[in-house]
């Protein structure tokens, strides 16, 4: 509205169709500039109206090419340069009429508060600003110099107007007081209800400067005019009185200290400020309001201290600053004396400590000693044994060789044929190269029985397949000990992550002899270096150390004895390299051995990469220790995503912990254990339980199929295998993950699904759990899977596994799709934008409307109106 104090008429500020211009617009201040423009700050912006009250110019924070950190404008002021200052609830904005830009200030590198409730600019440049917490002074270059606040000095930090008087002086309106603030000196002057003020809350924007140099100023209950250049305090200084526990003892004891402190000054004694400061503790001045207080300090620590403090008057009159010094000693359980009595006890311990220490390890070196004399002469009564047996067992490799070479040669012969059509695919090639490989491996196998009946070896190996890295690490920690209790830095390493098969009690017996003469050569002080690697046919062990082996002991291990029994470690070792054929190197100075052992060596897990490959989200782990057959399967399945593969049950489980997997194909009969057992450990494990896993075995009796079953196996396929069978089980299997993620998702699931979609009990129970943690956590701007963890108490990793599993969405994806479904019903249901923004948890709605029409097409306002448009 216009009012024209010479006529006395009120009338609207009509625009060009008749209608108010600030119909419904929420008006908080006006301003007239040097134009004679007027300014009009809103709850929507600032409006700036011609002479003629024409609106030429609005700004805001939404729309507007020249936004304000906030739509609420608090404060207008017009700076003598001619700049427009715009305080904002989100900062301050500085606005150039002459080149109509727009600045903005706001954050702890101008104000401790963003709410700008007033701003004044000092004659030599200095600007000051108000907001709800004090005010900041910042030079021309908008660089900030100092804030004022409660801490110096200031009643409240809640201020309301910046107004100067004709001296210079500037009152600050607060909710606590009118304060007088001299620029000259920073000093700070009080003023309340006793100095005559109507009340000592105030009002935004209710204060005038009079043509007479008077000041007027309007609270809450009514307004107040006074003359700034003859308003006084009272300047009389308050009485401290202070009495302690101290008396006369100086120095005392770590106990309870306190002071009782009296501030007696009569003009209202409960506005009275006790301050002070207990150096070299407090780094800043403590206070507190009143007229009595009690200062306790317990259990300072040993040292010289000074309490330091001063009385405050309502009218903020300080009294003479005092001190008092007192010294804190030690306790006698923290003097010298008794840290040197603490070290000899400590030192006494150790003592003991190492000493029994040192007995145990000797007694270990001891057992170990008689354990592989013991393992010698069990060795040597086996080989009497084997000798007895070999002539019959020679016979029949001889008669086993002659029989299965016919059968090869009639496999062979055909294959070579088949091979050299013309007409063959690549695939059928590659199956044939493949049969020619195990045909091959059959006649290798022929010759080394035809070998072993025709020399005649004394002693028949027996090999087994064991995991490497499971196999040798018991021993080395054994080793590693030993080492270091002779004062040896031990530094074992096993290169090869895989399963192997080879003579384990020979392999047992070398890495026994091997590191136990090291560990005995060795300098006190030395470094004993230990690897365990392998190749495509050997196990590869070796062990140095910066020390020399006895001339002696070089002989015995490079040249074997026959016909007599070996007793030394040494001895021992050159032994079972002859008796295994395998093959020793060795080194003087510095010490070392290496030894390989024959051995057929699979092939070690692949390392899942940290990204899947192009098109491949699906990650398959196959468990078979057959080469030949692992790398078929690899080649068959890899059209149904990323293709793992292991040779033994502790690499599958090393591979389970570190990759996702969607499906495991396994074999039962493993070097180092059976499918079952793994299955079954991995069904059990609640961050894998989800995980479809099928038999593939020669075990195909009906007992072995119910074990599969009872093992939670999902299905049970028997070597020789239909390739087209298997592939249409992995099909079924990956498209009810699928399904279950459609389910869960609360989707129609797009792919055909072979049996209705059901969730285990315990994954159902989880679904639940995990949309009644979003579902309470949608409101909140920082909500996080931690929280979901938490409310459904599993690990973070371990959810994350089964948000894949499950949903086969991230949390944020899911978070943000529940945000979605959350904001569309609210605004059917007739909730403004802004409301709908907050219930959802986004903190602007700028990014709240750009989620919302990527995931639905339209902007929120839009899809509002178009639903209450359809109804």
């Amino acid at each position: 509205m216009s009012y024209d104090w010479q006529t006395g008429e009120l009338n609207d500020v009509e625009g060009t169709e008749g209608i108010n211009l600030f119909d419904g617009v929420y008006i908080r201040l006006l301003l007239r500039d040097r134009e004679q423009n007027i300014w009009v700050g809103t709850h929507s912006g600032v409006y700036r109206l011609t002479p003629q009250l024409e609106i030429d110019l609005h700004l805001d924070a939404d729309t507007t090419a020249e936004v304000l950190p906030h739509n609420r404008v608090r404060s207008l002021y017009e700076d003598p340069e001619g700049l427009i200052w715009i305080g904002t609830s989100g900062g301050l904005s500085r606005f150039d009429p002459e080149t109509q830009t727009l600045k903005n200030f706001s954050g702890p590198a101008f104000f401790d508060d963003n709410d700008v409730r007033a701003v004044w600019r000092h004659p030599s440049g200095e600007l000051y600003v108000g907001t709800q917490a004090g005010f900041s002074i910042l030079d021309g270059e908008m660089n900030l110099l100092r804030q004022v606040q409660r801490k110096d000095g200031m009643p409240n930090e809640t201020l309301y107007s910046l107004l100067p008087d004709v001296s210079g002086n500037l009152w600050i309106m607060t909710n606590n007081g009118l304060v007088r603030y001299s620029s000259q000196d920073q000093a700070l002057d009080v003023f309340r209800t006793r100095d005559g003020l109507q009340g000592a809350e105030f009002n935004f924007n209710a204060y005038a400067a009079l043509s007479d140099g008077r000041i007027a100023v309007g609270g809450i209950n009514g307004f107040s005019i006074f003359d700034p250049l003859a308003l006084s305090l009272n300047t009389s200084s308050p009485i401290v009185s202070l009495r302690s526990n101290l008396g006369d003892q100086n120095p005392v004891a770590p106990s309870s200290i306190y002071f009782d402190a009296t501030v007696s000054h009569f003009s209202e004694p409960s506005q009275n400020v006790l301050r002070w400061k207990l150096e070299p503790v407090d780094a800043q001045w403590r206070q507190a309001s009143g007229a009595s207080h009690s200062l306790v300090r317990e259990n300072l620590p040993a040292g010289d201290y000074t309490l330091v403090y001063e009385g405050i008057s309502a009218a903020g009159v300080t009294s003479d600053l005092e001190r008092i010094e007192f010294t804190v000693v030690s306790p006698v359980h923290r003097r010298w004396y008794a840290f040197l009595a603490y070290a000899c006890l400590i030192m006494g311990l150790l003592y003991c400590g190492i000493r029994w220490r040192t007995g145990r390890l000797e007694r270990q070196n001891l057992a170990l000693e008689a354990l592989v004399s013991e393992k010698t002469a069990e060795l040597s009564a086996a080989n009497a044994d084997l000798a007895t047996a070999y002539a019959e067992k020679s016979k029949f490799y001889a008669r086993a060789a002659h029989e299965i070479r016919t059968p090869v040669s009639l496999i062979k012969a055909p294959l070579q044929s088949i091979a050299e059509s013309q007409t063959l695919t690549d695939k059928n090639r590659s199956l044939i190269a493949l049969v020619n490989r195990a045909v091959n491996r059959l006649t290798r196998l022929t010759d080394e029985m035809a070998e072993v009946a025709e020399n005649g070896h004394e002693v028949a190996i027996t090999a087994s397949s064991i995991d490497v890295p499971s196999f040798v690490e018991p021993v080395l920690g054994l080793y590693q000990e030993s080492a270091e209790a002779n004062g040896l830095t031990f530094d074992a390493e096993v290169s090869f992550d895989g399963a192997a098969s080879l003579d384990t009690e020979a392999f047992e017996l070398i890495l026994h002899n091997l590191l136990s003469n090291a560990v005995k050569h060795a300098s006190r002080g030395g470094e004993i270096k230990a690897t365990i690697s392998a190749s495509d046919n050997a196990v590869k062990v070796n062990v140095a150390n910066a020390g020399e082996f006895p001339e002696n002991t070089v002989e015995a291990l490079q040249e074997a004895r026959s016909g007599t029994l070996p007793q030394r470690g040494a001895e021992i070792v050159a032994a079972m390299v002859q008796r295994i054929n395998g093959h020793i190197q060795v080194e003087r100075q510095p010490a070392k051995v290496v030894v390989e052992i024959p051995a057929h060596v699979g092939s070690a897990p692949s390392e899942p990469s940290d990204a899947p490959p192009a098109n491949q989200s699906t990650s398959i782990l196959i468990i078979e220790d057959d080469r030949e057959l692992r790398e078929y399967l690899s080649s068959a399945l890899e059209e149904f995503g990323a293709i793992h593969s292991v040779a033994s049950a502790s690499a599958a489980r090393r591979a389970i912990k570190k990759q996702v997997f969607h499906l495991v194909l396994c074999d039962v009969m493993l070097p180092d254990g059976n499918g079952f057992d793994l299955i079954q450990e991995t069904k059990e494990n609640p961050d894998t339980s989800n995980i479809p896993a099928i038999f593939l075995t020669a075990l195909s009796d009906v007992a072995s199929q119910k074990k599969g079953l009872e093992a939670w196996g999902d299905d049970y396929l028997t070597k020789p295998f239909d390739l087209d069978e298997l592939k249409s089980k992995v099909r079924i299997r990956l498209r009810n993950i699928e399904a279950v993620r459609a389910h869960v998702r609360g989707q129609v699931a797009t792919v055909p699904q072979e049996a209705p979609v059901s969730l285990a009990p315990a994954d159902e129970r989880l679904v639940t759990c995990i949309e009644e943690a979003i579902a309470g956590g949608l409101s909140e701007i920082n909500f996080s899977i931690d929280g979901v963890a938490k409310h459904c108490a599993i690990s973070k990793r371990g959810l994350q596994r089964k948000l894949d599993a499950l949903y086969g969405l991230t949390f944020s994806d899911l978070l943000g799709q529940r945000r979605m479904e959350q904001a569309s019903k609210l605004l059917r249901s007739g909730m403004s934008v802004k409301q709908v923004c907050n219930a959802c948890g986004y903190s602007h709605s700028s990014s709240f409307s750009r989620r919302f029409k990527q995931h639905f097409g339209q902007l929120p306002s839009e899809y509002r109106e178009a639903f209450q448009g359809s109804s």
